[in-house]
């Protein structure tokens, strides 16, 4: 059986981060057969429509880990009722220029809110985000497929 490898994109840049720890939890507790590889994201630059002609090396990087995933688990704070700017960086470098990064068909959205609430939000807001770009697998009724967990 070949391993399942997934990438982790953490929204927070905290060093004592929860949802840093959740990342960790998960890969820790996951089946054997799977590995995990944490895409850095801090020190990608903020996206410029420029980068769509030649991209820079960071941005280059991301995308290559991207591609090579079997499966893409974003796990992340929820900032003012959206993503933290980081991670929207992120999506925007892995997305552009176009859908021209392929990406894994199996995605996961995990956070550590207080409650439930803030984690529909800011699944919303990266379903919002990605429906544009297919990286986000909807319904008929175009609702995000992606899974979120909500933690105490």
């Amino acid at each position: 059986m070949s391993k399942v490898t997934v990438a982790v994109l953490v929204g927070s840049l905290r060093r004592e981060s929860i949802n840093q720890r959740l990342a960790l939890a998960v890969e820790r507790l996951a089946p054997d057969g799977f590995g995990f590889e944490h895409v850095r994201i801090d020190n990608l630059p903020l996206y410029n429509q420029d980068f769509d002609g030649n991209y820079p090396a960071e941005g280059r990087r991301l995308k290559q880990q991207i591609e090579a995933a079997d499966a893409l688990l974003f796990v992340t704070p929820e900032y003012n009722r959206s993503i933290p700017g980081v991670l929207k960086n992120a999506l925007d470098m892995a997305s552009r220029p176009g859908a021209r990064t392929r990406l894994p068909a199996n995605r996961a959205v995990w956070s550590a809110p207080p409650s439930a609430p803030p984690a529909r939000r800011w699944r919303n807001s990266i379903c919002a985000m990605c429906w544009p770009t297919s990286m986000c697998r909807h319904s008929r009724s175009r609702r995000c497929s992606s899974t979120s967990r909500t933690t105490r």
